[in-house]
């Protein structure tokens, strides 16, 4: 079964906010932190289908399942928020921010990153290794396979409250970095 189709049969929304952008005055993006089995989470981010291993294989590669699994994910988390709404998060403006291109899904950067634990530490893929040889944290990160995280981050593109988009990238180099080093 497809991982994205999996997250979405199986995932609740956990928490779902508007969220203001530093350095951009007016501008916030819709974030949704859904929850499902740590199964599913280490599928999504550590598998050899997963989502860090289609960067993996190429930066468009990447680029292409992360829209899938937005678009797809996006979809699904509008209909679990039907008639779930917050007055700072109408439906038109998170769907507006989840679904626009520039909308990103990542794993939950929780206690595990922190630790960084060595039975944890179960990639060991030499471009991510070789590539940034002086920066001994993003090296750990690529290594790390977190077994019990059971939560997903949706973050939509930036836009004022009227819709407005914003022009500037706020990760311009996001696909690039997880194609080199195996994290952003």
């Amino acid at each position: 079964m497809d991982i994205v189709q999996s997250i979405a049969k199986q995932a609740s929304v956990l928490t779902h906010k508007r969220k203001m952008i530093r350095d951009f005055r007016g501008y916030y993006r819709a974030e949704v932190t859904l929850e499902m089995p740590a199964e599913i989470v280490d599928l999504f981010h550590n598998s050899a289908t997963g989502y860090r291993a289609q960067y993996y294989s190429s930066v468009k590669t990447g680029e292409m399942a992360n829209r899938y699994a937005v678009r797809q994910l996006s979809k699904r988390v509008m209909q679990l928020l039907n008639g779930k709404h917050k007055r700072t998060c109408p439906p038109w403006w998170m769907e507006k921010s989840l679904l626009h291109p520039k909308a990103k899904i990542w794993i939950h950067q929780g206690r595990w990153l922190l630790i960084g634990r060595f039975s944890e530490r179960n990639l060991f893929v030499k471009r991510w290794l070789d590539s940034n040889p002086t920066k001994k944290k993003r090296r750990l990160w690529a290594t790390l396979t977190p077994m019990n995280e059971t939560r997903i981050h949706l973050k939509g593109a930036p836009l004022t409250l009227t819709g407005r988009n914003l022009n500037a990238s706020l990760k311009q180099n996001r696909s690039q970095e997880i194609y080199a080093v195996g994290y952003t």
